[in-house]
């Protein structure tokens, strides 16, 4: 039985009118899904959203149901692939999230500490309301059989989806979780070095006057303290060397689950908490017990995409990126820089800038106490949030992370629609969303090298295509580090173009952001990860200075090579 913090949050719930609407989503459909956008009303009366998807052709017969959730870092889900299976799919954008972020919206960094000093407003009470919200919404679908329906998520989402399976005992007849976050808070606090328990340890470390009151905000939230009444058969992975969620703290949650639990530990994994084997593993132990239609797990979606080769003249594409700095040339330098936390090893500032068309922009900015020889510039990621690289890192390099348009605190009114940012966007070189992008990526590094913090030291960019887009633009750094391909990725272009039916146009706009061209542009070391499936995607395997890391999808392994070289390049210019 839930304590009484937890009977009165859901007593508030219970409360209040869903109101929820589902709209048909044509964008998001296929010929075999039906997928809605579906907007409700949570706890406290926040505007909540989720993504619902259903066979298109379901039969007779009751569909199982599953609700999904994201991480603290990640964007909800399009569920396409599990309605394939045969499910009919809830994946929730939780309060704060891209299209739920309109009464609440912390931010990155601060979500997890925001309202910490009161469990009653501590912005998990609302999150893990949500999920219970989302579970009961699932389960009152007249297509779904209510007692087949089962959860699925890592890390954060874990979470999630773990509180509202404990929040209405008997609801869920199937959990599969990865890595949980807030799951034995007290020693992830002691053992993390990397994630969003860091906020808490920098919180703590500024105001130690607040830390009973946060550990008492910490324990109403903590699925340990939960878990007891979650009555499902659990499917339980983790990676070994996970420096966010410590594993410790998965083995804990497994002593305490009444019902049968099953866990994998995966080898040199970190919080990835081994993805490449556990999704298919997860997907078999949900058929075991939801019995879809096709429990054979579906291949992930169409994994190619024809686009016709376009060759676009040198001094063409050269115009088309003078014209882009023309225009940021005619900016204000100005920004303002907002000092954050400190964690005791580095100092932290939010930086606000303007971009083209006025957009507001923004970068998160750390210097280390120690000396630091090399300053790490990350070019925005493909998501709403960016990633805040681990303790080790932060204490070793200046970092400069940026936020392009549309991404976390950046300008509200230019919202990116992820995931299919790119798909929504209107094709022609001049038109297409990317333009924007990159402006703002290449604004974000003029702005860095204006920072004293960055004088004299070596400089390495980081990211994915962007990363040697901007590298050939801005012949700045020392080495330039792919992380992960894009625009260049067959697997990536076919998720977000399969349906563009222009396919010349699409080619001509493509050709403008060039990756293997630019890299040939790029004349410091460039290193390359790549997956065994991607190495065909990157022609420039003849280009001196070029490093191919072929990646194990085993962080504890992939991660450090890539930091290595990093050093070993940076240094050597």
């Amino acid at each position: 039985m839930p304590d009484r913090f937890w009977r009165d949050t859901l007593a508030d719930l219970d409360r209040i009118p869903a109101e929820a609407v589902w709209r048909p989503d044509d964008d998001e459909s296929t010929s075999d899904v039906l997928v809605y956008d579906v907007r409700f009303r949570g706890w406290g009366g926040a505007r909540i959203a989720a993504w619902y998807a259903l066979p298109r052709h379901p039969g007779t017969a009751k569909l199982p149901g599953l609700l999904v959730a994201p991480g603290y870092l990640a964007d909800p889900a399009v569920p396409v692939e599990w309605a394939e299976r045969g499910y009919a799919v809830l994946s929730l954008a939780y309060r704060g999230k891209n299209r739920a972020n309109a009464d609440v919206a912390p931010g990155f960094p601060g979500y997890v500490t925001s309202g910490i000093e009161d469990a009653h407003t501590y912005v998990y009470r609302g999150v893990y309301a949500d999920g219970v919200r989302g579970l009961d919404l699932l389960r009152s679908r007249r297509e779904v059989d209510a007692d087949r329906v089962g959860v699925r998520a890592v890390s954060q989402g874990a979470a999630i989806v773990l509180a509202a399976a404990a929040l209405r005992p008997g609801a869920v007849a199937a959990v599969a979780v990865g890595c949980p976050f807030l799951t034995g808070i007290d020693v992830a606090l002691a053992e993390a070095t990397a994630g969003p328990y860091e906020e808490i340890r920098a919180l703590l470390s500024s105001r130690p006057e607040l830390g009973e009151r946060v550990r008492r905000s910490l324990g109403e939230v903590d699925v340990l303290n939960l878990a007891a009444e979650v009555r499902a058969p659990v499917y339980l992975h983790v990676g070994t060397h996970d420096t966010t969620c410590p594993p410790t703290t998965a083995g804990r949650l497994g002593q305490v689950l009444p019902g049968p639990v099953t866990v994998d530990e995966y080898p040199d994994c970190g919080h990835e908490a081994g993805a490449r084997w556990a999704d298919d593993k997860a997907a078999v132990f949900l058929a075991k017990h939801l019995e879809p239609r096709s429990p054979v797990p579906a291949p992930g979606g169409p994994t190619s995409c024809r686009v016709p080769p376009a060759v676009l003249d040198g001094r063409e594409r050269e115009r088309y990126f003078d014209q882009i700095d023309e225009e940021l040339a005619r900016l204000p330098r100005a920004i303002q820089r907002e000092p954050l936390d400190t964690s005791g090893a580095y100092d932290r500032y939010r930086l606000r800038f303007t971009g083209t068309d006025d957009a507001r922009l923004s970068a998160l900015l750390t210097v280390p106490h120690g000396t630091a020889h090399t300053a790490v510039i990350f070019t925005p990621r493909y998501g709403t949030v960016n990633f805040t690289p681990g303790r080790a890192v932060l204490e070793e390099f200046v970092t400069l992370t940026i936020n392009h348009r549309g991404q976390d605190l950046t300008s509200p009114e230019t919202p990116m629609p992820y995931p299919g940012a790119l798909r929504s966007a209107r094709l022609g070189p001049e038109k297409f969303l990317y333009r924007h992008v990159f402006a703002d990526t290449l604004r974000g590094i003029d702005i860095a090298l204006d920072l004293p913090d960055l004088d004299r030291l070596a400089r390495a960019v980081v990211g994915d295509d962007l990363a040697v887009l901007a590298a050939a633009r801005r012949p700045v750094f020392g080495c330039v580090r792919v992380d992960r391909l894009l625009l260049t990725s067959a697997t990536h272009l076919a998720r977000e173009f399969s349906g563009v039916e222009d396919r010349q146009e699409l080619a001509r706009t493509l050709a403008v952001f060039d990756v293997p061209a630019a890299a040939g542009e790029v004349e410091v070391p460039l290193l390359v990860a790549l997956s065994a499936q991607e190495e065909a995607s990157f022609p420039a395997t003849g280009r001196p200075g070029l490093t191919v890391l072929q990646l194990t999808h085993r962080e504890a392994i992939d991660e450090p090579e890539q930091w290595r070289w990093l050093r070993e390049a940076s240094r050597s210019r």
